[in-house]
């Protein structure tokens, strides 16, 4: 398969370069355009007849959540559709560039309340996209979760265990260590008995985040190998409170137990805590729902959480941020700051314009992020490109530092 050519449906031509990961229905490929489109990901699927079928099923949920959202980007892109001469089928999608885990292994074993927060923020987004319309993600865990620096959030890829909640033939769902306790049940549960016990829901997907949002925060998995996972003694009284199960009480107390100085705020540690164990509670009616709008009072989405300058340096992003370019509160002077400014901003444009194309460059004179250059590249690999050659880089006798910079915050002005 490695350097091969590989033609889509439409005509397009993609060169296979080199394998990139590997699963049990398929194998993972890097690939470029024939003609100027980038890289991207082949999945080719094996040889097999069940397998064909979870190709076209993937293929065409994906086609039906962007039709029916077009404007939801937390949800991996097709881009192609392509079967081999032995009859294996293949999905072209967009090349993403890490996964928590990796994002895990860049931060020292933990992530910030900042990362948190987005990374919670888009897979609601992307699960409520799928929940909207019935669909179940089914396999959501940290590999399953991947940042994109060209749209700048984290996106859900792999729906092959995806299934609508008026699906009669539901199959065995979900990854051990982020399997909810209903589908535990479900998946023990002989397929002639299955009638017996109803499918897991949505409600799924929200426990399995909960357990990626601990994981991503204490560095380690909440449940680990030869846990057993099942409703708890308490939740199978009548009608008990969540805050009395077995699940919530863990998690709660593994929060508390990893939290550090860093977590001085009380007010967002607190709203953080009582997000996650809402949703690793046994009875899936007693878990919140993937949404982002009217959240009750107090929500951790709600806050404002300012990334720190480490948080910086760990996703690229189609923009870049320049420090020690200049003086915070230089040239107090309005007619030589404009003639300053305008001097600075040409000679880093053509600095720049170097490693890409670049669509904006702003450099603000007053609030939080002045003294600091903002440069934003049509093209995230571009972007990275000029971080790690600008970075130590002198500029008019300075030691420039560089750092990535949220494309949101950037566009609603929030600078810093």
């Amino acid at each position: 398969m490695e350097n091969h050519a590989v033609q889509g449906t439409e005509g397009r031509v993609w060169h296979v370069k080199n394998k990139i990961g590997e699963g049990s229905c398929c194998s993972v490929y890097r690939a470029v355009e024939a003609v100027g489109f980038g890289e991207v990901c082949i999945k080719v699927y094996r040889a097999d007849s069940r397998y064909v079928f979870a190709c076209d099923r993937e293929r065409i949920l994906l086609d039906i959540l962007h039709t029916k959202h077009p404007s939801n980007q937390h949800i991996v892109n097709v881009l192609d559709y392509c079967i081999l001469d032995n009859n294996q089928h293949c999905l072209v999608q967009e090349q993403l560039d890490l996964d928590i885990r990796q994002l895990l292994l860049k931060s020292s074993g933990r992530l910030s309340l900042y990362h948190i927060q987005r990374l919670a923020r888009d897979i609601y987004h992307g699960l409520w996209c799928l929940h909207s319309l019935g669909f179940v993600h089914g396999d959501v865990k940290p590999t399953n979760i991947l940042w994109s620096g060209q749209s700048g959030c984290w996106k859900l890829i792999d729906l092959g265990l995806s299934f609508h909640t008026e699906d009669k033939d539901v199959g065995q769902i979900q990854t051990s260590g982020y399997r909810a306790p209903e589908s535990t049940l479900w998946n023990e549960t002989a397929e002639e008995n299955r009638h017996q016990v109803s499918a897991p829901g949505c409600e799924a997907d929200m426990w399995s985040v909960g357990c990626v949002m601990l994981e991503a925060f204490t560095g380690e998995k909440f449940l680990k190998k030869g846990d057993t996972v099942a409703v708890c003694e308490i939740c199978k009284s009548t009608a008990p409170k969540y805050t009395q199960c077995r699940y919530y009480a863990r998690a709660c107390q593994t929060i508390t137990s990893s939290k550090t100085e860093e977590h001085s705020d009380e007010k967002v540690f607190k709203a953080f805590s009582n997000m996650i164990c809402s949703l690793v509670t046994c009875l899936p009616k007693n878990r919140a729902k993937a949404e982002c709008a009217n959240l009750p009072q107090d929500h951790f989405l709600d806050y404002s959480i300012a990334p720190t300058y480490h948080d910086l340096l760990l996703l690229p992003t189609c923009v870049l941020r320049l420090l020690n370019v200049l003086d915070e509160g230089e040239d107090e002077d309005e007619d030589r700051d404009e003639e300053r400014y305008k001097d600075i901003q040409t000679d880093v444009l053509s600095e720049c314009e170097k490693y890409g194309h670049v669509v904006k460059c702003v450099i603000p004179k007053e609030g939080p992020g002045r003294g600091k250059v903002y440069v934003e590249f049509s093209q995230c690999r571009d972007c990275e490109v000029a971080f790690s050659s600008l970075c130590g880089r002198t500029f008019s006798g300075r030691t420039v530092i560089t750092t990535f910079f949220p494309q949101d915050w950037m566009e609603s002005g929030r600078l810093l």
